[in-house]
């Protein structure tokens, strides 16, 4: 295993029935964990919903998580003080 890499668990994740649920998993996961590791925690529990879901909801809840991760690309204006998620972006493979 390769340091500060994040490897899903192999439990298996409920179907969410819902991206309403979904996001519910998402919020419950990151509720207990230190501020420093929420955002990695909501990432981690994203990609776990994501995966989980069956194929009508996969794609429900991966556009969600886009319309939150990139609202730009959603046709959103950028907000002021938006450069600060850019330090957080960088760090993403893909997303520079």
């Amino acid at each position: 295993m390769q340091r500060g890499r994040t490897i899903l668990s192999r439990t298996a994740t409920p179907t969410p029935k819902s991206v309403a649920q979904a996001a519910h998993k998402v919020e419950q996961a990151v509720q207990s964990v230190p501020r420093e590791q929420k955002t990695g925690q909501t990432l981690t529990e994203t990609a776990r919903q994501v995966v989980a879901a069956d194929s009508r909801e996969r794609e429900a809840i991966s556009q969600a998580a886009q319309e939150v991760l990139n609202p730009e690309q959603e046709g959103a204006a950028a907000e002021p003080g938006d450069e600060a998620r850019e330090g957080p972006r960088s760090l993403l493979p893909g997303l520079n």
